[in-house]
């Protein structure tokens, strides 16, 4: 009977640790993904800005980057206060630079778009 119970007292020590090794891993996937959610939006601005030489040129310019950053730091605020606590000021500085950013951003992805069809005239070498 003892050595029994001391083999079950180990397999559900085993299985409890298991299940806390689990639910760490779990609560550290969902983080990951809480945090990926967060900043997506961010990255892929930084990632819309980035020159790469003989690669592709920027989708949009430093400028253009500049300006949505502004915006996004506005959505972020607006979307974790709610609203409450908003400086007319502020809403009014984003909604003063918003036709200029729509224009900058829209002549950004035409150029990215015209080098694309660039890309799509060029033949691949015969070997």
């Amino acid at each position: 009977m003892k050595i029994y119970s001391y083999v079950e007292g180990w397999r559900q020590r085993a299985e409890q640790e298991r299940r806390q090794t689990e639910a760490r891993r779990q609560s550290a996937i969902h983080e990951a993904k809480r945090i990926a959610a967060e900043i997506w939006d961010q990255l892929l601005l930084n990632q819309m800005n980035l020159d790469m030489p003989g690669l592709r040129p920027p989708v949009i310019a430093k400028e253009t980057h500049k300006l949505l950053v502004d915006f996004l730091g506005f959505r972020h605020k607006f979307r974790n206060i709610y609203g409450f606590e908003l400086e007319a000021e502020k809403v009014t500085d984003i909604e003063r630079k918003f036709p200029e950013a729509h224009t900058k951003f829209k002549t950004g992805l035409e150029k990215f778009l015209i080098f694309l069809d660039g890309l799509a005239d060029i033949t691949p070498a015969k070997a």
